[in-house]
C-alpha cells in the first residue's frame, strides 16, 4: 500500500511539472478545443481527474472520521439533552 501512495504521489508531481512547463491548449464552452494552438496539450481532463481524486479522498477522510467526532461531541451534548428532558417532564 505504501508503494501505490508514493507511486501516485511521484505521479501528481509529474502531472503538476507539467502544468507549468506545457503549453495546455484552450476551450470553448461546449470545452472542445479551439483550433490554430500549435504545440499545446489537452491536458485538462487530467487536471479534472487529479481534482476528483483529491476530493474524494478528502470525503473518504471526513466519512470514516466522522464517528469519532461524533462520539468526541456526546460527553458534551449529553448534559443538555438530560437537563431538557428534565425540564419538558
Amino acid at each position: 500500500m505504501l508503494t501505490s501512495l508514493h507511486f501516485a504521489r511521484q505521479l501528481v508531481l509529474y502531472i503538476g511539472t507539467l502544468n507549468k512547463q506545457l503549453a495546455i491548449c484552450r476551450v470553448n464552452s461546449q470545452g472542445t478545443v479551439i483550433g490554430g494552438q500549435p504545440g499545446c496539450y489537452n491536458l485538462i481532463p487530467v487536471f479534472d481527474w487529479i481534482r476528483r481524486c483529491i476530493i474524494s479522498i478528502f470525503l473518504v477522510f471526513i466519512i470514516s472520521f466522522l464517528p469519532l467526532f461524533l462520539t468526541g461531541l456526546l460527553p458534551i451534548v449529553s448534559p443538555f439533552r438530560t437537563s431538557l428532558t428534565w425540564f419538558v417532564s
